[in-house]
């Protein structure tokens, strides 16, 4: 655009004729720079799509080793980390569990505060309702007839 506009003014100064043939006015065709924008934007989305298509392999496999590292579901208390404790306590108003002596402490200090009772993982209002769960032993065997 810079080229044509002094183009034209070098045009408009002149005396013997005022004015702006279209032969005079040197601009590139509008093939050419749509041709240069789309080779300029293919060559950029082939560089992004690579990059993304990488990135999206790293996050895939950083996703699948996770996912084999730890399991879906645990009966870990996720206050004091006992793995597999023996009497477990839901927060009835988010469903969060961890282990009923934790539980307890949380309501004994809440009640000595005379405060609220709150979830310790999500911070919700509420109270603990003790879970009653059966052993179930994994049989490894199957299903016996």
């Amino acid at each position: 655009h810079w080229r044509m506009m002094r183009r034209i003014m070098i045009d408009a100064h002149d005396d013997s004729d005022l004015s702006f043939p279209s032969r005079q006015l040197s601009r590139p065709s509008r093939n050419d720079d749509a041709e240069q924008t789309a080779s300029a934007v293919r060559s950029s989305n082939s560089a992004n799509d690579a990059e993304c298509e990488l990135f999206i392999s790293e996050l895939t496999q950083e996703n699948d080793e996770s996912a084999s590292r730890a399991p879906r579901f645990s009966r870990a208390c996720r206050v004091c980390f006992t793995e597999t404790p023996l009497r477990r306590a839901v927060f009835s108003a988010c469903g969060h569990t961890l282990c009923r002596t934790c539980a307890e402490k949380l309501r004994v200090i809440a009640t000595d505060e005379q405060r609220k009772l709150f979830c310790p993982l999500c911070r919700k209002e509420g109270g603990f309702v003790p879970l009653f769960e059966d052993r179930v032993e994994d049989d490894s065997e199957g299903v016996h007839s």
